[in-house]
């Protein structure tokens, strides 16, 4: 019957087979080292309901007991956190996508703090160690605002409909027949941990890339197409290739406008953008003129040149062809 349990994480985890093994150590880790806790969240998603999401963390609700705790995205968001009082397992279910910004840097603060202050209403306020470990679901492609420096979020997203409920029926005939009881022997004793690190960076997945493309905006989306795919950016027409590298910020808000297809893009918020992928502007002299320009092409190449080289590619291309 144990098995079953197995067959579902399989089932789940079916189009992140690689996610898996570090899945089943992060499960491993808070139970082999108690009071110990994961750097790591794990967001479960579909698009079809039923999949078995939840059923993962009510397994582990067996395991747990008083220790587990299912909360919903207003408990995750909300100014008291009781809640997480003397929890070691968070089932958070159902993240919707709504204000993604301010509750993923929410969860991703839970999820790396040592210590919780606790506010529940009417109550003194205190602190307690932290030793929450969080395991959300979602039905939502925008669950969670990421960004793509993020270091604690792994997503895994099962494609398709759900299993025939039969195979549900087994896993839940596995649970009330010792299969949670098999489950928690094989996580305490037979996984092996010596190389698992509670704090590394999540590990990536298709899943988690999608979910950070739904997280951009436009500009966000341009400033990293120019950084991976600037010959197809850099266009003066869908024919007419440039061999320019350095830009000035009238001639990047064109081409984020035209990315874009919005004529309100403004200056700033594409050099912004352009920033936060690791293109940054360079101020100085040529000449006499105070020139802003970004290399958006060979950008690490221009990083290492002098001011003189950087001078001279723009007079060269301005001569050649205005913007």
């Amino acid at each position: 019957m144990f098995a079953y349990l197995f067959d579902l994480i399989g089932f789940v985890f079916k189009d992140e087979p690689n996610l898996m093994p570090k899945f089943i150590q992060w499960l491993a880790y808070p139970l082999q080292f108690p009071g110990e806790k994961n750097y790591t969240a794990y967001l479960l998603h579909s698009r079809s309901q039923g999949i078995g999401k939840s059923l993962i963390g009510y397994t582990m609700q067996r395991i747990y007991g008083d220790n587990f705790v299912v909360i919903d995205q207003e408990a995750l968001g909300g100014s008291f956190n009781g809640w997480a009082v003397n929890k070691q397992f968070v089932l958070g279910e159902e993240i919707t996508g709504t204000n993604t910004r301010g509750l993923a840097d929410r969860i991703k603060n839970m999820v790396t703090r040592e210590q919780i202050h606790v506010n529940i209403k009417y109550q003194p306020e205190y602190d307690l160690p932290d030793k929450n470990n969080f395991l959300l679901t979602s039905n939502h492609d925008d669950a969670l605002f990421i960004e793509e420096t993020d270091r604690r979020a792994v997503i895994v997203d099962t494609k398709g409909p759900p299993k025939p409920q039969a195979f549900y029926r087994r896993v839940g005939l596995s649970l009330d027949n010792g299969g949670a009881a098999h489950l928690f022997y094989y996580l305490l004793h037979d996984v092996d941990l010596s190389d698992y690190n509670p704090k590394e960076p999540a590990p990536t997945s298709a899943a988690k890339q999608r979910m950070i493309d739904f997280s951009k905006s436009d500009v966000d989306m341009f400033a990293r197409e120019v950084r991976d795919n600037p010959d197809e950016i850099l266009r003066y027409s869908p024919t007419q290739v440039n061999e320019r590298d350095l830009y000035d910020a009238n001639a990047i808000q064109e081409f984020a406008k035209k990315y874009a297809d919005r004529p309100n893009v403004t200056k700033v918020a594409a050099t912004k953008a352009l920033a936060k992928v690791g293109i940054e502007c360079r101020r100085f002299t040529h000449d006499g003129t105070t020139l802003r320009l970004w290399p958006l092409r060979n950008t690490l190449d221009w990083q290492l040149r002098s001011n003189k080289e950087w001078g001279k590619h723009n007079e060269q291309h301005t001569k050649l062809k205005k913007f």
